[in-house]
């Protein structure tokens, strides 16, 4: 079972990548793959709403934009590292600069009460389910 989780979570991490990339021809910009990174994400539920996490090194919340258009979530933005005593890199395993995600909700949400926080590196979305999307106990007579 956790090998399928972890193939399904590359083939969307890879279909992000491609939406993004699609995005960007479609807008006659430069690639999104070749200038920009996905940030790794979180994504549960329960009867009663989705939450994404989403780990956003270096970033400013009035640098992430959140939206939902057409059940597309998408999150983009701009992530800076200020090396202001102007330490040498030796190594370098996090991503930043420009950033690009995107999900599609498959099920109804309330538009309305879509909340978003970011809190030490972590950008946290909060999709309340609608009624006609949580399960509905049926009681038999």
């Amino acid at each position: 079972m956790n090998e399928l989780i972890k193939l399904t979570d590359n083939l969307f991490k890879v279909k992000n990548d491609l939406d993004g990339a699609l995005k960007e021809i479609l807008e006659n910009k430069e690639s999104a793959y070749e200038q920009s990174w996905t940030p790794q994400a979180l994504t549960c539920e329960n009867e009663d709403e989705f939450r994404i996490y989403l780990s956003l090194p270096f970033s400013a919340k009035e640098n992430i934009n959140v939206s939902l258009k057409e059940n597309i979530l998408t999150i983009e933005g701009e992530s800076a590292f200020k090396n202001e005593k102007k330490m040498e890199i030796l190594r370098n395993e996090i991503n930043y600069g420009r950033f690009f995600r995107a999900f599609r909700i498959n099920q109804p949400v309330k538009n309305s009460a879509i909340k978003a926080s970011y809190k030490d590196g972590v950008l946290e979305i909060i999709l309340p389910k609608s009624e006609e999307a949580k399960p509905n106990k049926i009681n038999i007579e």
